[in-house]
């Protein structure tokens, strides 16, 4: 009995020992040992196919987290998803393909107390071929060969090991590149089915439509105006143009000046002359085009011609400056500037001078010409006046009695732009002269005078100028009379004083004798 006490303490002791050894493995290491697996169903798929990933832990828990791990090799890791743990200790994942490559997985678990990670296996995802292929001509007709090329088809992880078409004719062919012609008008689907590396296949189709006998568009145009000038708006139609048996998709114009345009209504501006070759081509809905060309003549623009003056009104001898600057040709340049001044005479050059010698009226015409041999014309009326003589004259004297004579002087009147003709002299007493540079006159009354001389140029114009003269007046008796009275005078008394002191004398000597 004491024997079996003591078993009985042993193995509870060694129970004891065994649990204190976990607990302290567990609170040394963090987690007990336990185990994971892993698998995929398949193990190679598709681009847009699927794979079940699934396993088991060990020792046995429901509702326990594995994370399931991927990367391509070399690269990191990444978490592919999260799972718990079902009834029966299992995970499952279902993964959709989207990038093909070669693929490491592996799962781990952490739980409470055991944790574990599982081996690695590997996922091929494979990238099926891609299908492309081209065909000319894109309109053929009955018994016309058609070649087809399929150089553009690709595999993204490998090679294509075959091509095959399918000429919905009943007829098939091989090869990246094939030739083909069909005996009957119809629209066919043709198939390419490309396989590569690893058997995967894709296709592609085209449909292609084949016609008894194609007739091309017709191009016709018209353009208005008919006869342009430089930068002017020129309109080119060509809705005249069209097509026998479908209908024109594009117009296509080459302006001749190295520009070009689209659509069916084009409109274009030249910005020089010349003769310019303007092609229409249009192309239908089968891709068969036309071409028509014509020849459009476009012309020179005139220049523009005007000027502007200083004056418009002058005087004889005044200079005028004529500027022609704000001339200009809208399509090129003015190569020369001629002056006309209607007096006979002409000058060149944007900006001129000139003077008339002689009054009148004249018609200034300026003539510009251009780059391409065109010119313009402005005119303009200048009016040029005589400037009038300039009268002047002297005289000797102001104040003079009657019939004194004084003298007059006229020579320093002069005319600025020609010469005095004639000679006018108004006395103010009813006489005049006329023609007389130089001359004389006396008045034969007493009184204030207005002496007026009007002198006239070769061109009509006159001036005048007056100045007052005075006239004195005397007692009657012409001078000689009055000089010889008062010399009779003078004599007789001279006579009587000789006589008078004469007497005196005599008496003085014979008062001196007694």
């Amino acid at each position: 009995m004491r024997k079996r006490s003591i078993t009985r303490f042993t193995a509870l002791l060694l129970t004891c020992v065994f649990v204190f050894t976990l607990v302290m493995v567990y609170a040394c290491v963090g987690k007990l040992s336990g185990s994971i697996s892993i698998a995929a169903s398949p193990t190679t798929i598709t681009i847009g196919e699927s794979t079940t990933i699934s396993g088991s832990i060990t020792p046995a828990s429901v509702g326990e987290t594995v994370t399931i791990w991927y990367r391509e090799t070399g690269k990191p890791w990444g978490i592919l998803a999260t799972v718990t743990t079902n009834e029966t200790s299992h995970y499952s994942y279902i993964w959709a393909a989207l990038v093909w490559g070669t693929y490491e997985l592996k799962a781990t678990w952490i739980g409470d107390i055991y944790a574990a990670e599982s081996s690695i296996i590997i996922l091929d995802i494979k990238a099926p071929p891609v299908a492309s292929f081209t065909y000319l001509p894109h309109t053929p007709i009955i018994g016309e060969t058609i070649t087809f090329d399929a150089s553009a088809s690709s595999d993204p992880d490998g090679t294509i090991e075959s091509y095959a078409w399918d000429f919905d004719d009943g007829n098939t062919g091989n090869g990246v590149t094939t030739t083909h012609a069909y005996t009957t008008a119809d629209t066919y689907d043709v198939t390419l089915t490309v396989t590569d590396n690893d058997t995967l296949t894709d296709t592609a189709t085209s449909e292609i439509t084949v016609s008894l006998q194609l007739q091309p568009p017709v191009a016709s145009f018209i353009h208005s105006p008919t006869e342009p000038q430089a930068n002017e708006t020129v309109t080119f139609n060509a809705s005249a143009s069209y097509d026998p048996d479908g209908t024109i998709v594009s117009y296509e114009w080459a302006f001749g000046d190295g520009t070009n345009g689209t659509s069916e209504i084009a409109t274009h501006t030249y910005a020089d002359n010349g003769t310019y070759v303007v092609t229409l081509n249009v192309t239908d809905n089968i891709e068969l085009s036309d071409t028509t060309s014509k020849e459009v003549r476009v012309g020179n623009r005139s220049p523009n011609a005007t000027f502007t003056e200083t004056a418009e009104t002058v005087y004889r001898g005044e200079a005028i400056t004529f500027d022609a600057s704000a001339s200009f040709d809208p399509d090129g340049n003015i190569t020369s500037y001629s002056w006309n001044f209607g007096d006979g005479t002409d000058a060149t050059g944007i900006m001129v001078n000139h003077a008339y010698e002689h009054d009148g009226t004249y018609t200034v015409t300026l003539t510009v010409t251009d780059d391409d041999g065109g010119t313009a014309s402005k005119s303009a009326t200048k009016t040029v006046s005589n400037r009038p003589p300039i009268a002047l004259f002297t005289q000797n004297a102001t104040i003079v009695d009657i019939d004194e004579l004084i003298r007059f002087n006229a020579s320093d009147s002069y005319d600025q732009d020609g010469s005095i003709l004639s000679y006018f002299w108004d006395f103010g007493d009813g006489t005049n002269a006329t023609m007389a540079v130089l001359l004389g006159h006396a008045y034969t009354e007493d009184g204030d005078y207005t002496v007026t001389l009007t002198v006239t140029d070769d061109d009509g114009a006159s001036s005048s100028v007056s100045s007052t003269i005075t006239v004195k007046g005397s007692s009657g008796w012409p001078l000689y009379l009055i000089a010889g009275i008062a010399l009779g005078i003078t004599g007789l008394t001279g006579t009587a004083i000789y006589v008078i002191f004469g007497r005196k004398k005599r008496n003085s000597k014979r008062d001196h004798r007694t």
